[in-house]
């Protein structure tokens, strides 16, 4: 490398790189400047409310929140009308180091009646992390509409995932999921229902197993009814739900199913020894 003339500069590949490493990190930092947290999230959430975009941004208890109703109509089938509601947000926390991450929130109402006169409500939370693609045909109008007609709803995670993630990686913050992350259920009614049933199951159990005299079997009464508190805790808002990060779920996958079949292969083991000894 030379600067001049009788100005010769010998570097290894290595400190080239490294340096060269060092300056990107600079001009990260310095392109990042004194913004804090809490501008950041307001200058994300002005950037993202487009008319392009078929989402709302906002900024709730220093988190971005990125809202989508991708569906809110009334349909109709052969002799049955439905009105479903489909909710999708995004949930951008900061981290340290100017990291951030995201987890994925979802929720579904689905309400139903026929001409025999039965009727059905139907209620699904999801939190963590997913990757959807869903495209719907059906007869029948959004919300708002006065006439029905063949409508189409369409959703994909990668429309609300890739913006996002994109205004705060140009902004100088770098994407970092933890293997865990604890949060506050968006749907506490639908967790407070499930804490009622958890809680009913776990003393029915407890009642049969005491009254027929299987005390060991008390454990699994002992279960639901933990499993009740924590559940009925969270629908409170006194407890939160964790959320795993998908390289953790891929090692427990991984570690499971090898100790499935680690045991399976030792209790064959174990049989053949016998059974040819």
């Amino acid at each position: 490398m030379s600067f001049g003339p009788g100005v010769i500069i010998r570097s290894h590949s290595g400190v080239l790189t490294q340096a060269r490493g060092f300056v990107l990190e600079r001009d990260r930092i310095m392109k990042i400047g004194i913004i804090n947290e809490q501008d950041i999230l307001n200058k994300a959430a002005q950037a993202l409310n487009t008319e392009e975009n078929p989402f709302t941004a906002e900024v709730v208890n220093g988190r971005l929140v990125v809202s989508w109703r991708w569906k809110d109509a009334v349909t109709f089938g052969f002799g049955t009308v439905t009105k479903d509601v489909q909710d999708f947000r995004y949930v951008v926390v900061l981290g340290e180091n100017h990291t951030f991450y995201g987890y994925d929130s979802r929720d579904s109402l689905i309400m139903d009646a026929d001409i025999r006169g039965s009727a059905g409500v139907q209620m699904s939370s999801f939190t963590g992390h997913e990757v959807r693609l869903r495209k719907e045909i059906a007869i029948g109008k959004n919300k708002g509409e006065k006439n029905a007609g063949i409508r189409e709803w369409n959703f994909s995670t990668k429309r609300i995932h890739e913006p996002v993630r994109q205004f705060f990686e140009e902004n100088g913050w770098r994407y970092k999921e933890p293997s865990v992350t604890w949060v506050e259920t968006s749907n506490k009614k639908l967790y407070k229902c499930l804490g009622l049933l958890f809680g009913s199951i776990g003393l029915i159990l407890s009642l049969v197993f005491f009254l027929e005299g299987v005390i060991p079997m008390l454990c699994m009464g002992a279960v639901f009814l933990l499993a009740a508190v924590w559940t009925f805790l969270v629908g409170l808002g006194k407890a939160k739900l964790p959320v795993f990060s998908m390289k953790a779920i891929l090692i427990f996958m991984a570690a499971f199913f090898a100790g499935v079949y680690g045991l399976i292969f030792l209790v064959l083991f174990i049989y053949l020894k016998v059974m040819g000894g």
